[in-house]
């Protein structure tokens, strides 16, 4: 194969699967169509449309590596497996705001997005992680890694989005990041 330029359209267009590219590939998510993506992909070109959907079956393939001496997540390169690796030269990523992020099994951790794109246009300020109203999301681009890291919300902003108290949420906040609470 030479190049191949793939545009996906409205809410019944869908790509299951990875996509490993030989030559130019280029895929284009528009509003409404949605990548589920299992497994690493190789690319040259993406772009996420406002109201496209990446979905990470797999989330835990994803989760960026543990830096031992000091137990944070390790930024850009010898962070794991990256979802989306840009092939050749000239690459791109680009992702419009209101595109959304789905992870299966989704905890507070960074999650290894793209690597190697040339190019990162309008990646947006904003994660909006679907469906989900007890995390937030924040873009980390180091050189060429693109990744989001994941945290539980603030209690009072999770008790204003789902309407529970603030003390449940702060409890559910609690449970998240992992605490084990004064009793146990």
């Amino acid at each position: 194969l030479g190049s191949v330029s793939v545009n996906f359209d409205g809410e019944k267009s869908s790509l299951t699967g990875a996509v490993t590219g030989v030559g130019t590939t280029k895929l284009a998510f528009n509003e409404g169509a949605t990548w589920n993506l299992k497994g690493a992909s190789t690319v040259s070109d993406v772009t996420f449309a406002s109201g496209s959907v990446l979905n990470l079956v797999d989330g835990n393939a994803y989760k960026a590596a543990i830096d031992e001496s000091t137990g944070e997540a390790i930024k850009g390169e010898g962070a794991g497996i990256y979802a989306i690796t840009a092939a050749g030269t000239e690459t791109g990523l680009t992702v419009d705001g209101g595109a959304k992020l789905q992870i299966t099994d989704i905890e507070e951790t960074t999650y290894n997005i793209a690597a190697g794109f040339a190019d990162y246009k309008n990646v947006a300020e904003k994660i909006d992680i679907a469906d989900n109203a007890l995390l937030e999301a924040k873009k980390v681009i180091t050189e060429n890694y693109y990744q989001v890291e994941v945290k539980a919300k603030d209690a009072s902003d999770m008790a204003a989005d789902t309407g529970m108290s603030e003390s449940t949420a702060d409890l559910v906040t609690g449970i998240i990041k992992g605490d084990k609470g004064e009793n146990n």
